[in-house]
């Protein structure tokens, strides 16, 4: 049997038609149609190769969550589209490596990628969440992660991410990409040498005075409840706020889901 494939634009009146067509197919992840729909909006949906695909029955086996986001995006946008493929092929699809942004880094030459990948991450999470507003992580694209890297140079700094890598516990250099952006952004909000005269205990371990905000820090990072990465971040940025306005901080804690909003890390808030 032999498949036919062509090139098409896909508008989201067809989009809808092909969505009809579709028999059973995995469970719709909202989040990813939302990303999708993002990168049409934004222009940054290019032809790739990344295929819709359809059974010899005319069924749509492949390209759910792509139909959904141009609908919800009312944005055209160009694919390769696949027919008359066998039904059982369906079984073997989405069963290769999905490239990361870490790999889009390294074909880059970029130091250090997979801590880079995670404080680019963060960066682009912090960066476009308004203040006071809980960060959920996104997953950027790779010409996102490219803008990042143009707007916050000192982020793929061998000087920076290695030291954050080279973090002395296993459990600080788990989140060495999150304590990159918050070093990089707090750096640019607030003025360099506040920020590495906070940060700098953290990579090398000096001893702290007892009390202090980062000795706090240091503390609750030890602690037996384990933290989520939102936790952390906030906890992070509270204590180096009073850190920079040499204030004492009776207990350290922000709880995701309490009463209290998410602090900020901008100068002007």
């Amino acid at each position: 049997m032999s498949l036919a494939y062509s090139i098409e634009t896909i508008t989201p009146a067809l989009a809808a038609a092909y969505l009809a067509t579709s028999g059973i197919n995995r469970m719709v992840r909202p989040r990813q149609v939302n990303e999708y729909a993002d990168r049409l909006r934004r222009g940054l949906w290019i032809l790739n190769g990344e295929a819709l695909k359809f059974n010899h029955h005319g069924t749509l086996i492949d390209g759910q969550h792509r139909l959904l986001a141009c609908i919800e995006a009312n944005v055209n946008f160009e694919t390769v589209v696949f027919r008359d493929l066998k039904e059982e092929s369906q079984d073997t699809l989405d069963s290769g490596l999905k490239r990361t942004l870490a790999d889009y880094l390294r074909l880059r030459n970029v130091a250090n990628p997979m801590v880079c990948a995670s404080a680019i991450r963060w960066l682009w999470t912090l960066a476009s969440v308004a203040p006071g507003i809980v960060p959920v992580a996104v997953a950027p694209t790779g010409r996102d992660a490219e803008k990042i890297l143009r707007d916050y140079p000192v982020v793929r700094s061998v000087e920076m991410v290695g030291a954050w890598r080279a973090l002395r516990t296993e459990a600080q250099r788990g989140h060495a990409g999150l304590f990159s952006a918050l070093h990089c952004l707090l750096g640019i909000e607030h003025g360099v040498e506040i920020a590495n005269e906070f940060f700098e205990p953290a990579v090398s371990g000096l001893k702290v005075q007892e009390d202090s905000a980062m000795w706090l820090l240091r503390r609750k990072m030890a602690g037996t409840l384990r933290l989520t990465e939102v936790e952390l971040a906030a906890a992070t940025i509270k204590a180096f706020e009073s850190h920079r306005r040499g204030t004492r901080l009776r207990q350290l804690k922000w709880k995701h889901g309490g009463k209290e909003s998410f602090p900020s890390w901008r100068a002007e808030d």
